[in-house]
């Protein structure tokens, strides 16, 4: 799979679907076979891959990053939107980062909390999610040092 761009920031899903589809077309002359990826006009957000169409290659995912966290019913209602968008065109959605609000970053009771209460409601809804981050830096951080075992709160919140 191969995305042309990690998220993207333009003003508005006008100006950045025409650029999107020049990325894919460029990626899909150099890669005939692979799966292409690509997310919404603001950061990847779930609100911005609203307003997009898919493509026109049917050879594609749609990605969404989120960090907003909140209680099992805020993830429900923000991403039971994701799910209809995913049957209405009939493309897979990726959650391609999961993480809490920027104040749980270097916080793992917090992160684990926001994990307890996003992780099953993704299932529900059947959205496959990967988490930010697994060693970037502290930010979102899975596991201590370069261990290949996250810690044990958050191995739990993974279930």
């Amino acid at each position: 799979m191969l995305a042309p761009l990690n998220e993207p920031a333009f003003p508005d899903t006008a100006t950045w679907l025409p650029m999107r589809d020049r990325l894919l077309a460029a990626l899909r002359r150099a890669a005939p076979r692979h799966t292409l990826m690509w997310g919404g006009h603001e950061w990847c957000s779930a609100a911005s891959l609203l307003e997009a169409t898919p493509p026109a290659d049917r050879n594609t995912i749609a990605e969404v990053h989120d960090y907003a966290g909140g209680d099992a019913g805020a993830v429900q209602a923000r991403f039971a939107d994701m799910a209809a968008w995913r049957d209405r065109h009939r493309l897979p959605v990726l959650v391609t980062e999961l993480g809490g609000p920027q104040a749980h970053a270097e916080d793992r009771a917090a992160l684990a909390a926001d994990l307890r209460a996003s992780l099953p409601v993704l299932r529900r809804l059947r959205l496959p999610a990967t988490l930010w981050t697994y060693t970037h830096g502290g930010w979102w951080r899975l596991q201590p040092g370069e261990d290949s075992a996250p810690y044990p709160e958050l191995r739990a919140a993974l279930g």
